[in-house]
């Protein structure tokens, strides 16, 4: 998750970046990487940290593809998880009913 001084950063570049007008910034993990966008182990030395992404409208393509997927996954689970507890739930003898 992103730390106070991330969104401080954010905050900062939103102000002071002019280009950045009509886009969006998504704090998140602090983490490394190179010129390919490739993520760089924790310990990579002459690296800086980056928490601060700009978001474009084509990061949301896979996105999409990945919440769907993950919705129709958990909507599954969820529908396992229900029958079996239905399954397992104790049934009512007629003896209860009148007590």
């Amino acid at each position: 998750m992103g730390k106070p001084d991330d969104v401080v950063d954010a905050g900062t570049r939103v102000m002071a970046d002019s280009t950045i007008h009509g886009r969006a910034l998504v704090i998140g993990p602090s983490v490394k990487i190179d010129d390919e966008w490739k993520l760089l182990p924790e310990d990579t030395p002459d690296v800086d940290n980056v928490a601060v992404w700009e978001v474009l409208g084509s990061d949301f393509i896979e996105v999409g593809k990945y919440s769907s997927i993950l919705r129709r996954v958990h909507g599954v689970c969820l529908e396992r998880l229900l029958h079996h507890l239905l399954l397992k739930r104790p049934k009512l003898q007629a003896s209860h009913l009148h007590s």
